[in-house]
């Protein structure tokens, strides 16, 4: 009875806890985001200001595109395949890893350089926009 309780409620509890990570990451998304364009604010150089913004948008841009493809052609039926048991949930990791390098890939080394300068942790700052761009597609919008 115990172990049928178990494996009954155990897909639950990751859906669960999946959720509550991803609302967490992508509140930190959204602080990072807030940090960055307060940072922004900061910076005298109108020039260097517009090609920082420039980076972002950049940034925001070639990450919705990325992520909108993998949703549409891979994430969801891997999702499903998690729950069901049939994949290991580091497929969805790799995933999440493939879609970081893709984006960096795609904005290329000089957007990466002015936001490291100028900003700090890009690593930090283009995984909380993956992940906050990922929780708004599960949300439908």
């Amino acid at each position: 009875m115990k172990e049928q309780l178990i494996t009954a409620v155990s897909p639950q509890l990751l859906e669960l806890s999946v959720a509550v990570f991803t609302f967490l990451c992508a509140v930190v998304g959204h602080k990072g985001a807030t940090h960055l364009k307060q940072q922004t604010a900061k910076v005298k150089n109108e020039e260097l200001r517009q090609v920082i913004w420039d980076a972002i948008d950049r940034v925001d841009e070639a990450a919705e595109k990325v992520i909108g493809k993998i949703e549409q052609t891979t994430a969801g039926p891997l999702r499903e395949a998690v729950k069901a048991g049939s994949v290991d949930r580091e497929e969805l990791l790799r995933l999440g890893r493939k879609a970081y390098w893709e984006v960096r890939e795609t904005v290329g080394s000089e957007v990466v350089n002015v936001l490291e300068r100028n900003m700090g942790d890009f690593e930090n700052y283009l995984t909380s926009t993956i992940e906050n761009k990922v929780l708004r597609l599960k949300a439908g919008g």
